[in-house]
């Protein structure tokens, strides 16, 4: 392998290069090896249903962070507008568009 240098000066011994060397596959981390070791072992230790639980608590952080930029970025939204926009990122204008739809018509019905 012809060694080439991430940000932080490394390179890990499976990334790859394409043709032109420019690095295609890297697990680029600022992270030492160290703490990356005490994740793992933690991880190991956990149960089952801990292990689902620390996922299931990551995606909800990674949720609220996303529509928290998206209030940042559109502060004349509404909550509606927040929810609608982060389905259409997360999930395609399509299903986007069809809970819009949906959301419309339980307002027409009086429904809630």
């Amino acid at each position: 392998m012809n060694p080439k240098l991430n940000y932080r000066g490394t390179i890990h011994e499976d990334s790859q290069f394409n043709a032109n060397n420019v690095m295609t596959k890297s697990h680029i981390s600022d992270t030492s090896n160290e703490a990356k070791q005490v994740q793992l072992d933690l991880l190991r230790k956990m149960t089952g249903q801990e292990r689902v639980n620390k996922a299931i608590a990551m995606s909800a952080t990674v949720m609220r962070m996303s529509k928290n930029a998206i209030r940042r970025r559109h502060p004349e939204y509404s909550e509606e507008q927040v929810k609608l926009r982060f389905i259409e990122l997360t999930y395609g204008k399509q299903l986007a568009e069809d809970v819009r739809q949906w959301l419309d018509a339980r307002r027409q019905n009086g429904t809630r």
